[in-house]
């Protein structure tokens, strides 16, 4: 049976990690950063790691499925990581910081959760990906402008979270 692929996510870090000489024992916890669905956190939990996700959005009965205590929102007020200092071994997020607004706030609230010691793992999209995965617009990658942005919403380029909202919600 092949590996769906969550599990080859999850085994890809695994490998970048054991190549650098780091090995996650089950008791390190890890933090998906933009878990989205929180997938990941799941496929981690499943192989015995203490495993946690946040996220600006995650819909509701995913959190009631996996547990509030596991899958956090971020605050929009703040983009306060909802974790206490010095919480987490390992940081990875999967084409997450092409959305990330403010960099230097993103990088200082996970150094705040990082352990002296941890390592992050941060995935980037390919500038020239045809469509871009997350917000299904073509070309985001390399055009990134509001008013692209703001064509396709206006023409209904939607993802999952954005379904039954306007073309201006899409937007904001």
């Amino acid at each position: 049976m092949k590996d769906s692929l969550v599990s080859i996510c999850v085994n890809r870090h695994l490998s970048i990690l054991s190549d650098e000489g780091i090995k996650l024992s089950p008791q390190a916890r890890i933090l998906d950063f933009g878990c989205g669905k929180g997938e990941v956190v799941v496929e981690y939990r499943r192989r015995g790691f203490n495993s946690f996700g946040c996220d600006i959005e995650i819909p509701e009965d995913i959190i009631k499925l996996v547990g509030d205590d596991i899958l956090r929102k971020i605050d929009l007020n703040n983009y306060k990581i909802p974790f206490e200092d010095e919480y987490f071994d390992f940081i990875y997020s999967n084409q997450v910081f092409e959305h990330v607004q403010n960099y230097e706030l993103a990088c200082s609230e996970m150094e705040r959760v990082l352990k002296d010691g941890g390592c992050c793992l941060h995935v980037f999209p390919s500038k020239l990906k045809l469509i871009e995965p997350h917000i299904m617009v073509p070309l985001a990658g390399v055009i990134q402008k509001r008013w692209w942005l703001a064509i396709w919403a206006f023409l209904g380029i939607k993802n999952e979270f954005q379904k039954g909202a306007s073309w201006l919600e899409v937007l904001c």
